[in-house]
């Protein structure tokens, strides 16, 4: 498998965030906090899902962006290219997974795909970072041997400290030769028991023959209580009917008067209902004499209360009349305001016009001046352009003023430099005389370089004379030792001579390059001799350097001078023309001004620069003039309105005969004749409605009246009453035959129909209280007998009692079996413990018999590569609980006695021989997060290079922050990030 895609939406700093082409050895360069630790994350957290928030890991979800999650694209040899996205949605994120077939699933589906690897296994084999290494540094002795075995076994310590945590927890509850665990505790406390139940059974016979008889007595017992019981519910039975016996007798007895009364035919309720009608017949007719005395006297108020008709045919014009009265004096207000404020504008007016020196024009040559929007904006456009010409005129003459007293200046160095120059024949000649001064220097520089070469020479002469005399006189040592040890026999040393003889006379014949050196030197020294000569005749020739080097600089700034003067002379004539343009421009523009002057009426020298403020004048004063006309209509408007109300106020005086003051005090007069008029007329209608309330009120009394009678002679023809008296005899009878029924239906109650018949066969209360007095002798019988047998009981308790000691025996037996079930659920939760480990311990001997061989084999082959040989070989402990080191010497080291920087490069071994081995069942990429900074530069290159050649079968993304590193890869595996964006490839 490997990650050719990655697109992260939002995780922690990364956002919209994208690798594509991933290599199959890629390294990811960036400083701290750049994003390398994340985007390693983000890989995590779409194959796996999004660490919940109560686990340790950061989840990463970004502060400044919405999105939360991303895609990764795989390229699988079984499935093609898969695609998986992850975003936010239930505790791990919400998963897609789109396989090339178009097949689209969940969790289910990617767990497919990684063939059920998760998260705690891929980071145990295929993910590691520098802490993986660093935990070693926390471990002593066998313990790094036991890691180190894991990490080649499983990847992981975890089947490890899962081992050491069930033992411990075992050995908490049980140990062979232990006393404090709590199975141990158990099984001796158990023992105990069943020691101390042994010494109780000897007493076991006598015990359960008093258990027989104490059970014989309380059966006994029980039938004598069921005996009681059942004589004690007849005597209760016997008691009661003796009781309720007064109650038969009196239901007898009401029966017969009931039938003595016979049927009685009477209105429910009769005399009740007799009664109200009775009061309410009486009720209506004091009503009745009431309503006709009220009526009498509202007659005579109805007459004093009539209103006059006069008011009501006027009363809507009248009224409104009145309430314009207010109106009336608001008009009056109106106008004094009105006037003093048409005296204000013209106070105002006659100010803005005196600012402007118009305050003696007609004003209606100021109304009829353009004041609009577009002659403002006109205005406004010609200001602007005339202060811009303005200002541009003034700045180009300042420009004309300056580039004059630049020519002035220029022209004054031209003659002053003039004033200096040489003529030009002698200047001529000084320049002829500075070439012949150049060819000697080049002479004197050529005699100096052979001068060098025959000095070198000569040097080399003279130490080649002394190496000749040194090499004759070794010639001859070497001869003489020859010959010696030819005499004596020592032929090694003869041909040792020989050869160094050899070696001498080679170094003589070299020596015959010294001719050829004398030759080369007398030829240097002819051409030495030649150049001096020439270098004579030219010294002889007077010549005065600095005076030409001066006047050749002075030519240089006139040369300068002359053309920085027709420079200035241009731009001069330029700003003339530019200048007088702009003049034609400006002269234009004040003709225009002084046009607008006189449409707006004002002076010709009047300041152009106020234009606009005496615009705004002319616009307040049009305001003013038409504001002033405005209220001259107002004030008509408002006279005519008074004058019009004051004439038809007296004229509806003069019709209604009132001879009142048109004002105030006649306003106040008909006001009140007019709310006394209401008044009359409200206590008229409220008189009349009365009246009606009246009659209707008696007519409905004759009503009443008449059907109360109609109710009472009904009640009497129900009752067969012949007159009111006999209707209230034959009322007093049925009710006293009510209430006999009503105590009939209580008894009837308290004695039903059965409890009748069971005295129907009773003749008197006397066999009653007989057959109660037998009861009660049965029931006393019985209970001596009850009394005796519990006397007996008693005493083989007791007995049973001394026997079991207090209860020893039942206590004991129960706590023995108490003890027995805690013995066996801890047993049951130490065997499934044991199990457990058991089970852990299989599968850790079967990777090491199986896998961890292959793995130690290969692991052999990276550490020899990793160290440069030093070390070769891993082997096994006899008893296999962990291994060695084998140096190159052969010494052997355990894995505690290595270096820090060794034990983790035999940990990379191991991982990457793993990774190896597993290939078949995870073909997943290898995701390392700068694992190596303990190691040297040379073995750092060497561990590249296995990843190099790993990344042939799967993947290496390599995550590094070390600059350094990045020359031994390619430039086109280099992928730079800073603060979580992609950069250009390094």
């Amino acid at each position: 498998m490997k990650i050719i895609e990655i697109h992260v939406y939002g995780f922690g700093k990364l956002i919209d965030f994208h690798l594509t082409n991933l290599s199959d050895f890629q390294v990811i360069y960036g400083k701290n906090e750049a994003g390398k630790s994340t985007l390693m994350a983000f890989i995590h957290s779409v194959l796996f899902g999004f660490p919940t928030k109560q686990q340790q890991d950061l989840r990463y979800e970004p502060k400044t962006h919405s999105a939360y999650g991303g895609q990764l694209v795989l390229l699988t040899e079984k499935y093609g290219k898969v695609l998986v996205e992850r975003v936010k949605g239930k505790a791990t994120g919400e998963v897609t997974v789109t396989m090339e077939n178009g097949q689209i699933g969940g969790e289910e589906l990617l767990s497919i795909v990684l063939n059920h690897l998760n998260k705690s296994m891929f980071q145990s084999i295929f993910s590691f970072n520098i802490h993986g290494l660093q935990n070693m540094n926390k471990l002593k002795g066998e313990d790094i041997s036991r890691y180190l075995f894991a990490a080649g076994t499983i990847g992981t310590d975890s089947l490890l400290k899962a081992e050491q945590e069930i033992q411990k927890e075992m050995d908490t509850l049980f140990k062979p030769n232990g006393r404090k665990p709590v199975i141990n505790q158990l099984l001796h406390e158990l023992r105990s028991r069943e020691k101390e139940l042994n010494e109780l059974k000897i007493y076991n016979g006598q015990y359960e023959m008093l258990k027989h008889k104490q059970l014989s007595l309380e059966s006994e017992r029980s039938a004598i209580q069921e005996k009681i019981e059942h004589h004690q519910r007849e005597l209760q039975t016997v008691e009661k009917m003796i009781n309720e016996w007064p109650l038969y007798k009196e239901k007898q007895q009401i029966m017969k008067r009931i039938d003595a009364f016979g049927t009685i035919s009477f209105p429910a309720n009769g005399l009740e209902r007799m009664e109200q009608l009775t009061l309410q017949i009486r009720s209506i007719n004091s009503r009745l004499a009431a309503c006709e005395q009220q009526k009498k006297q509202l007659e005579q108020q109805i007459a004093q209360a009539t209103p006059n008709p006069s008011f009501d045919e006027h009363h809507l014009s009248l009224q409104q009349l009145i309430n314009e009265w207010s109106q009336y004096e608001q008009w009056k207000n109106d106008l004094d305001k009105y006037t003093l404020e048409l005296e204000t504008i013209h106070e105002q007016l006659q100010l803005l016009l005196q600012e402007l020196h118009l305050q003696h024009i007609d004003l209606e040559r100021v109304e009829a001046i353009d004041v609009s929007i577009k002659a403002k904006e006109q205005l406004r456009s010609l200001l602007k352009q005339y202060d811009y010409l303005s200002l541009r005129r003034e700045s180009l003459t300042k420009q004309r003023k300056d580039k004059k007293q630049e020519l002035i200046a220029i022209e004054h160095n031209c003659n002053h430099l003039e004033s200096q120059l040489m003529p030009e024949e002698t200047f001529r000649r000084l320049s002829n005389k500075q070439h012949h001064l150049e060819h000697t220097k080049v002479l004197q520089a050529e005699y100096d370089r052979v001068q060098q070469q025959i000095e070198i020479m000569k040097n080399v002469a003279s130490s080649r004379n002394t190496s000749g005399q040194m090499t004759i006189i070794m010639m001859a040592v070497f001869l003489l030792f020859a010959g010696f040890s030819l005499v004596m026999k020592h032929y090694d040393f003869l041909i040792l001579s020989f050869v160094a003889c050899i070696i001498v006379g080679i170094f003589m014949m070299k020596k015959g390059g010294q001719k050829q050196l004398n030759k080369q030197l007398s030829s240097l020294s002819e051409e030495a001799e030649k150049l001096k000569e020439q270098l004579n005749s030219e010294k002889n020739v007077h010549h005065n350097a600095h005076l030409y080097e001066q006047q050749k600089e002075l030519r240089e700034q006139w040369k300068n001078q002359v053309l920085q003067l027709e420079h200035i002379q241009h731009q001069s004539e330029q700003l003339e023309h530019e200048w007088q343009l702009l003049h034609k421009e400006h002269q234009r523009f004040i003709e225009q001004l002084n046009q607008m002057k006189k449409e707006m009426l004002l002076d010709i020298e009047f300041p152009s620069e106020q234009l606009m403020n005496a615009f705004d004048i002319l616009v307040d004063i049009r305001k003013h003039l038409s504001k002033t006309k405005h209220i001259n209509v107002l004030i008509q408007q408002l006279q005519r309105q008074r004058l019009e109300w004051k004439q038809e106020l007296e004229q509806w005086f003069e019709r209604l005969q009132f001879k009142w003051p048109s004002n105030f005090e006649g306003i106040l007069l008909l006001k009140k004749a007019l709310s006394d008029h209401q008044e009359k007329k409200i206590i008229y209608r409220e008189l009349n409605n009365k009246r009606q309330e009246l009659d209707n009120q008696e007519h409905q009394l004759k009503l009443e009246q008449q059907s109360v009678e109609s109710d009472m002679q009904q009640l009497m023809s129900v009752a067969n009453a012949e007159n009111i008296e006999d209707y209230w005899n034959k009322g007093s009878n049925f009710e006293t035959v009510e209430k006999l029924k009503e105590r009939l239906a209580l008894l009837s109650i308290q004695m039903s129909e059965e409890k009748t018949k069971g005295y129907q066969s009773i003749q008197d209360i006397h066999e009653l209280e007989r057959k109660q007095t037998s009861l009660i002798s049965h029931v006393k019988d019985l209970t001596h007998q009850l009394t005796v047998t519990d006397t007996d009981l008693a005493k083989i308790k007791y007995e049973l009692k001394q026997l079991e000691e207090g209860g020893t025996f039942t206590e004991k037996l129960h706590e023995f079996h108490y003890s027995k079930s805690q013995f066996q659920d801890f047993a049951k939760k130490w065997f499934k413990l044991a199990l457990a480990k058991q089970i852990l311990v299989n599968m850790m001997d079967k990777f090491r018999k199986q896998r961890f061989p292959k793995v130690l084999q290969m692991a052999e082959t990276y550490l020899s590569m990793l160290t440069n040989g030093e070390y070769v070989s891993l082997h096994l402990h006899e008893e296999e609980d962990h291994f060695f080191i084998k140096r190159q010497d052969g010494v052997l080291f355990a894995p505690n006695e290595l270096s820090q920087a060794t034990a983790e490069q035999l940990y990379v071994s191991l991982r990457f021989a793993l990774v190896n081995i597993l290939e078949d069942e995870y073909a997943c990429p290898i995701i390392i997060d700068d694992g190596f900074v303990n190691f040297d530069s040379r073995r750092t290159e060497n561990v590249i290079e296995l990843l190099k050649k790993m990344s042939k079968n799967k993947q290496v993304l390599f995550f590094t922050c070390h600059q350094y590193l990045l020359p031994t890869f390619a430039e086109e595996q280099i992928i730079t990030l800073e603060n979580g964006k992609l950069l250009n490839s390094l």
